[in-house]
């Protein structure tokens, strides 16, 4: 018997020979997954950090822009432009430039130590 899937499941509609392919697919995207959740800790420590931020922890949300992405990816909020303290921090040069370098940081981190092989 094939394998039936909820209407709200990126695989509704799929059956028979699509059932590897579907399988497949989910074990690609929770891989991915959990390296994006490796590489979202990796920035938020490195950011707090650097920056000497609160830990407002890493959350998981569908971003449109992150949704079915074939690689890690996460999206990254260093502050809110509503608060006027953080927005007049965020125009700061020095600290553009230490968000980066934290951002870099965190990347090479990960790709040497955390990242997939």
């Amino acid at each position: 018997m094939a394998a039936r899937f909820d209407t709200d499941s990126p695989f509704a509609g799929l059956s028979g020979e699509d059932d590897l392919k579907a399988i497949l697919i989910d074990l690609v995207s929770a891989e991915n997954m959990k390296a994006s959740e490796r590489l979202a800790a990796a920035v938020q420590r490195r950011i707090v950090e650097a920056l000497r931020l609160p830990n407002r922890g890493v959350k998981q949300a569908p971003f449109f822009v992150l949704v079915g992405s074939k690689i890690p990816a996460i999206l990254v909020e260093v502050g809110f432009v509503s608060n006027p303290e953080e927005a007049a921090r965020l125009t700061r040069p020095e600290v553009q430039k230490e968000l980066a370098g934290a951002l870099f940081q965190a990347i090479l981190y990960y790709d040497s130590t955390l990242g997939p092989n």
